[in-house]
């Protein structure tokens, strides 16, 4: 049996030098999300959201800036999803001709050399 995660991001635009500002991951076991502030600060974000989910375990990690979520996402992925009985799932992640959310993690990857 394929273990399904749902996955999206958020980004500042659609430009190639636009930034990814939220990855979140909806796993069997809870949800995991990662929020980058841009330097600002960002109050209880983690406490926030747990409030309007009471019910669902949630992780929420704040990152000063788009490499230091990009390394997180990475290290998550990596150890948690990278897996052949896992299956990943977006409204819009990729198709054959496009999509969104994975082309646009790839494109921020190698802009920043992460690849």
């Amino acid at each position: 049996m394929l273990d399904q995660v749902a996955f999206d991001i958020e980004t500042t635009g659609f430009d190639v030098d636009d930034e990814v500002t939220v990855v979140g991951f909806a796993m069997p076991m809870g949800v995991r999300v990662f929020v980058q502030t841009a330097g600002r600060t960002a109050g209880d974000v983690e406490a926030s959201v747990k409030a309007r989910l009471s019910e669902t375990l949630v992780n929420v990690s704040t990152h000063t800036d788009e490499a230091t979520l990009l390394a997180a996402v990475a290290t998550f992925v990596r150890d948690r999803i990278q897996d052949t009985e896992t299956l990943l799932i977006a409204f819009n992640g990729e198709v054959w001709s496009g999509g969104f959310d994975l082309p646009f993690l790839r494109s921020r990857y190698a802009a920043r050399e992460m690849a």
